[in-house]
């Protein structure tokens, strides 16, 4: 066991805490360490990489063939531990299936400031993407099915809500169709009751000018047709020295999860998404993959993984043919994928336990991670029962509306609960952040999109990295950096209409036109209407 002392030190990066919006280093919880991907309360994932960026300008990047946990105690971070072979731990489980490792390696690299260690982070260790992701999505909402309708979608809701967006004067970059088209999970084909007419539909979607993406998923329950396929051709993880599939207790039952470390199975795969883009037309994957719904003993699969990531690398480079709209949901150094990496569901509430707050939190820590195209979830959230502020069916008129306003400073926005599921006044205020987002904001994005393609730099920047020597940035995760010169800070608390802001050094014109020149300095009780979200545009 090998540990480094790290208290005192504000940090970024690790890998995003999906449930704990806040900084981990500001968790007042244990973190655990987890499987790759999660939603567990106290759990911190390591499936994005490992690379802390500190105040204290001394960022750890691990070897990737290293096994590397650590928890936080409380409120401070005194020390990551990492457990080397022969050490028992606790968590031996979250590597199962993965060989043992030689070895610890890391580096300490120490800088004049922050954000020059880390620009020289990202360039030496970082992979970068080759192109830019579809233009169209960052300038228009995607239209997500899920969390209006759930599993309940069929023809007639996907045809009406298409016409809604239309007739409410909405753009559209594409429509995501999303759980339970099918008949059961792990087949292709679209289900007959519910979509009596796919081919129709899809051909009066066309016309109308939508393009349609399809959630897809690495997994096949046991009363799939295709499950005694899989069986037959060896398609999926099994149990160790065995045919037999290593079944898992996923969202939608139980199912087993294909192996794309096994060509055959990435070929059988990636074909049944092409026969679904000749047939129908559809655009683009939006994929979930296994995460926690791992085998709960040890598992098998094709070709030995060498590091704690198993599943995820296959299937996102080799497992579909991306295209330009895809949408990817894990990523293990992953960043050279020309995609949209969407951040973990939300809920319809307020706080940091994956309400509003922890947005912000999670797309800086993201970024820093090196992955930039980033996907926020719904506008509103998911709408679960019990995790809704505001009633069963629809979010909070109040946190709908300030949601709204944060993800038109998102690089990207997405809609699920529509605007005219509410009040005339939600339907004008949407009307006019998704046009800023189109005027203002994709614009500049744009821009930063295509340096990062030969810098790395974050599109999306905390305040620190354009004043690495103001202790007060560090402390801040409810405002944000769009590039160097645009600085955002919406409201996230109920039934407030105005809030303290934070401005670095420099001269600073707001929304309303006004000069702010003596930076840095705290705007205390700033007034900021309901439909308003405050922002600042650097100009000296």
């Amino acid at each position: 066991m090998q540990c480094l002392t790290m208290a005192h030190t504000g940090m970024e990066g690790q890998s995003p805490v999906p449930s704990v919006g806040q900084s981990p280093l500001r968790a007042s919880r244990r973190l655990n360490p987890s499987s790759p991907v999660t939603s567990t309360p106290t759990a911190m994932p390591l499936a994005a990489s490992w690379s802390g960026t500190g105040s204290h300008p001394m960022p750890l990047p691990s070897r990737s063939m290293t096994r590397f946990h650590s928890t936080w105690a409380g409120m401070t971070l005194r020390r990551p531990c990492s457990s080397r072979p022969g050490t028992r731990t606790a968590h031996t489980s979250l590597t199962r299936g993965c060989r043992a490792f030689a070895e610890l390696s890391y580096r300490v690299c120490v800088g004049s400031d922050i954000t020059s260690i880390h620009k020289y982070m990202v360039r030496r260790y970082f992979n970068k993407p080759n192109k830019v992701p579809s233009e169209v999505v960052f300038r228009h909402p995607i239209w997500s099915t899920w969390a209006l309708h759930k599993t309940t979608i069929d023809q007639e809701k996907l045809l009406a809500y298409a016409a809604n967006i239309q007739k409410y004067g909405f753009n559209c970059s594409h429509l995501e169709l999303d759980d339970r088209y099918t008949s059961s999970y792990g087949e292709f084909n679209f289900d007959p009751v519910k979509f009596p007419n796919a081919s129709g539909m899809f051909h009066k979607l066309k016309a109308n000018g939508f393009l349609v993406s399809l959630w897809t998923h690495p997994f096949v329950n046991y009363d799939s047709v295709n499950f005694g396929v899989g069986m037959k051709k060896g398609l999926f993880v099994r149990q160790p020295e065995s045919m037999l599939p290593a079944l898992v207790h996923w969202w939608n039952g139980i199912a087993a999860i294909l192996d794309f470390t096994n060509p055959d199975a990435r070929d059988w795969y990636a074909s049944h998404l092409r026969d679904l883009k000749t047939k129908y037309g559809v655009w683009s994957p939006s994929s979930s993959t296994p995460g926690d719904q791992l085998p709960a003993q040890q598992f098998s699969t094709l070709v030995l993984p060498a590091r704690p990531q198993p599943l995820h690398p296959p299937l996102h480079r080799d497992g579909y043919p991306l295209r330009e709209r895809a949408e990817l949901r894990v990523g293990y150094q992953s960043q050279n994928i020309s995609c949209f990496f969407r951040i973990i569901d939300r809920d319809s509430v307020w706080g940091y336990e994956l309400g509003l707050k922890s947005i912000i939190p999670t797309v800086l820590t993201i970024s820093i991670l090196g992955y930039q195209f980033i996907l926020p979830d719904m506008i509103g959230g998911n709408v679960h029962p019990n995790r809704t502020d505001g009633g069963q069916r629809l979010p909070n008129q109040e946190l709908y509306i300030r949601w709204l306003e944060l993800s038109a400073f998102m690089p990207a926005m997405r809609f699920s609960v529509p605007p005219w599921e509410y009040d005339a006044e939600v339907i004008k205020i949407a009307q006019t952040f998704t046009a800023l987002h189109e005027t203002l904001v994709a614009p500049r994005v744009l821009e930063l999109a295509k340096e990062v393609l030969g810098t790395g730099d974050p599109i999306i920047r905390p305040l620190w990295w354009i004043a690495t020597d103001d202790e007060a940035a560090y402390k801040i995760d409810s405002q944000f950096l769009i590039g160097d010169d645009l600085m955002v800070a919406p409201i996230l608390e109920y039934g407030k209409r105005e809030r303290d802001i934070y401005l670095p050094a420099g001269q600073w014109k707001s929304y309303r036109g006004e000069y702010f020149d003596k930076g840095p300095m705290h705007l205390t009780d700033y007034h900021v209407d309901l439909n308003e979200i405050a922002y600042f545009v650097w100009v000296q």
